[in-house]
């Protein structure tokens, strides 16, 4: 894939957003899965380094995007962009599609797959009883970022009765919270991980 400037890629990048969701965990829940890794290291590294850590056979090479292993086909994306594909069913190979009447794009394997088939642990009962069911199952599935509607979703629990949860776990100072893009994105603090991990 070759692109006369590396703008139009990194504006995909921001629009792929489906790379958050895109795994379920088996049972109809989507998980977050790596926009926001990558947006980071885009953010430090560089795009060459995000198409870099993309696949292990996967280069950058001047204004070229090079995949290892795959006939020398080659497409000009002339602003065009370049379609990022996370999927949890290409592991543990990366592939390309190049023909002229697709958009451009680029199918790796996404980053926490192995998620999939990971069993939610329930919230401890010591920490049930001591923040109530909800706020405890809220707390306890941060152990990665996530959104209010990741959470709700996740939880089986409606938005507003999260987004309450939420803010009665960050005034507590055992959660913060990171706009990112248009999303704010809540994390335990370490106080948020210490109750959690003491509690386990």
């Amino acid at each position: 894939m070759r692109s006369p400037e590396m703008q139009p890629a990194v504006q995909q990048l921001g629009v792929a957003e489906g790379d958050e969701t895109v795994v379920g965990d088996g049972q109809g829940r989507p998980q977050p899965c790596h926009l926001a890794h990558h947006a980071a290291q885009l953010a430090r590294d560089g795009l060459a380094a995000v198409f870099v850590s993309l696949h292990r056979d996967m280069a950058w090479r001047g204004s070229e995007l090079v995949l290892q292993g795959l006939p020398d086909e080659g497409r000009e994306l002339g602003g065009e962009g370049l379609v990022l594909v996370p999927s949890a069913f290409s592991w543990p190979t990366a592939c390309v599609l190049t023909d002229p009447a697709y958009s451009p794009m680029l199918v790796y394997p996404c980053r926490g797959v192995a998620a999939l088939w990971a069993q939610r642990m329930p919230a401890p009962d010591a920490l049930s009883r001591l923040l109530g069911r909800g706020r405890a199952a809220v707390l306890t599935s941060l152990a990665n970022p996530a959104s209010t509607t990741q959470l709700s979703v996740g939880l089986q629990l409606s938005p507003s009765t999260v987004s309450e949860h939420l803010t009665a776990l960050r005034e507590a100072g055992l959660l913060h919270r990171r706009r990112s893009g248009h999303q704010v994105r809540y994390a335990r603090t370490s106080l948020g991980d210490a109750l959690v991990g003491s509690a386990a």
